[in-house]
């Protein structure tokens, strides 16, 4: 299958809910799964990693 990279630079609140990658912003949300994600990348000063660690849990259930 093939992956999709996902890149941000714009502020954005980055969170998973059912599997899905949930970004919002100020006008708008969208959902990503997490099993279509090849790459992410967080271009932005405003960008926090605590969501690496909850996407790699998430993603390979294997890890928990």
């Amino acid at each position: 299958m093939l992956k999709k990279t996902i890149f941000i630079e714009n502020k954005f609140s980055l969170t998973t809910k059912y599997n899905q990658l949930v970004l919002k912003s100020e006008t708008k949300e969208s959902t990503i799964p997490i099993e279509d994600i090849g790459f992410l990348v967080l271009d932005h000063n405003w960008t926090f990693f605590i969501i690496i660690e909850k996407l790699i849990l998430a993603s390979y259930p294997f890890f928990t």
